[in-house]
Order: structure tokens, then sequence, then C-alpha cells
């Protein structure tokens, strides 16, 4: 079991460092092609939000509304705990403007304490 413990924190090393080289521009134009085609996720916190935002869409489509209760689980995403998340995130300008105008755009409700529960 240690063994593979060992090898898992070389291979996030190594996941790492790739991601640190194609930041810097020091990664090959053909390793980057070749991780592109494995599926690598360049960017994990995009990724995330992208699979996160993705449920609430559904969850939207579903239900007609984006007013997930607090701690509701959908397709495997805690998205009541996210929902929060991301209001919080706006209210500490940490949301990006492309993350509040897509959230905009299927209705996001900023507050849910003064919604009307659409």
């Amino acid at each position: 079991a240690h063994a593979f413990i060992f090898e898992d924190t070389r291979l996030g090393r190594w996941v790492g460092h790739q991601r640190s080289f194609r930041n810097k521009g020091t990664l090959s134009e053909a390793r980057i092609k070749r991780l592109d085609d494995l599926g690598f996720i360049w960017n994990p916190l995009a990724h995330e939000w992208e699979k996160n935002f993705k449920a609430l869409k559904s969850y939207k489509k579903e239900f007609g509304h984006c007013l997930v209760p607090a701690k509701y689980i959908y397709q495997g995403v805690n998205l009541g705990m996210w929902v929060g998340t991301q209001r919080t995130r706006r209210k500490n300008g940490k949301l990006s403007v492309q993350e509040i105008k897509n959230l905009d755009l299927i209705d996001f409700i900023w507050d849910a304490r003064n919604s009307k529960g659409q």
C-alpha cells in the first residue's frame, strides 16, 4: 500500500510540473499535444467549476430554477454547497466576470434569502 502512495505522490508532482512548464512556455508543443490527446486537465479549478456549472444548468432544466437547497447533492455534485460558495465568492470579489456572466445567463439567484422561491 505504501508503494501506491509514493507513486501517487510522484505522479501528482509530475502532473504539477507539466502544468507549470506549460505556463512558463517551456513545454514542447509535441508534449502538450500528447497530454491533450489523453484528456489532460490543464486547469483543475476551471475544470471543476465547469463541471459544477453544467450540473447547475441540468438542475435548472429539471426543476425550472437555480434555488438549490443548501445540502442538495445532484448528479454526484454537492450542488447546494457549490451554489453557496459562488454567492460568497462574488460577495468577496473572487468570482470572475465570465463566471458571473455565465451564472446570470441561467438566472442564478444571488440572494437566496430574499428570493421568492421561483
